[in-house]
Formats: C-alpha cells, structure tokens, sequence
C-alpha cells in the first residue's frame, strides 16, 4: 500500500504544479523547459480544503474501513478542480478575445492567470505590439473588462537594465 502511495503521489504531484501558474519542469533534468496551465493559484484553499477533509473523514474511527474510498474520492475531486479551473482559464481567455475582436483591437497574445483564493477572478494579459493590456475578468459574472495599457520597454533598454547588478 505504502508503495503504491508512493508511486501515486511521483504523478499527483507534477501533475498540481502543472496547474499552476509557476508550472513545473517535467522534462528535468533533460531539458530546464518550463510546462504550465494556470489552473489554479500556488495557495487555493478550495483544493486544500478538499484533502483536508479527506484526510480528516479518515481519522473518523467509524469510517477506517472506508479509508480508500475517501481517498480516492479526495483524489478524483481534486483532479476535476484543477481540470475545471484550466476550463476557467479557457473561458477567460475567450471572454477577453471577444471583447477585444469588439472593440476591433488587433491583438497577438491572450493570457489568463489565476488570481488567489478567487477561482473565478482571472488576470488577463494581451500583447498588441508595443503595448500590453492587462484587466480582470470574472468567468462568474463575466463584465466588461477595463484595461490598464503601457508602452513596453524597448529591447535595447531591456537589454542595458538585465545587465545592471540590481537586474542580476
């Protein structure tokens, strides 16, 4: 069992740092690529919560024999959050396209990250040439996202200040 545990958890593991927005190295230590799905934040207290009461209906004298099930049931919820919170970030990124293709905005890329201990508030990243808008949706209560949008630094400049101390 302790085994079993064990391999379990080999896969369980990368598999939660793969829903967050940090991401984790699947390929070390061939490759230092970073894989991500911003799922969920690095502290989501619905996905605690859920192991926690796993964990603690398992302490229940009376429901030892059923330990098991509780933790594969604690598993398989688990695994449905991140998954459901990878389609929230689907859904934000197709809520802020829209907006933009509304607005007739000629945009490159859209991202959405997670925002924490709010599942349903996404951050939404979008490059547009030398501009990068950044706003808020809620795949809850989806509004009319207000953009913050900034001139992004010229790569020469970038380049000086990555070589200044501070940058290093």
């Amino acid at each position: 069992a302790w085994v079993a545990i064990l391999i379990l958890a080999l896969f369980t593991h990368p598999l939660l740092d793969l829903f967050t927005i940090y991401g984790t190295q699947l390929l070390a230590p061939f490759s230092a690529a970073r894989f991500e799905i911003s799922g969920v934040s690095i502290i989501d207290p619905i996905y605690t919560v859920i192991l926690l009461a796993a964990m603690a209906l398992r302490g229940l004298p009376r429901l030892w024999n059923y330990a098991q099930h509780l933790a594969s049931a604690g598993l398989i919820l688990t695994t449905a959050y991140l998954f459901y919170g990878w389609y929230l970030n689907t859904q934000a990124v197709a809520l802020a396209e829209a907006q933009l293709d509304t607005q007739q905005v000629a945009y490159g890329k859209v991202e959405a990250f997670t925002t924490i201990f709010q599942p349903f508030l996404r951050r939404i990243v979008v490059t547009e040439g030398d501009k990068t808008r950044v706003g808020f949706v809620s795949t809850f209560s989806p509004q009319p996202i207000i953009w913050d949008c900034r001139k992004n630094i010229a790569q020469e400049d970038m380049a000086a200040i990555l070589l200044t101390e501070p940058a290093q």
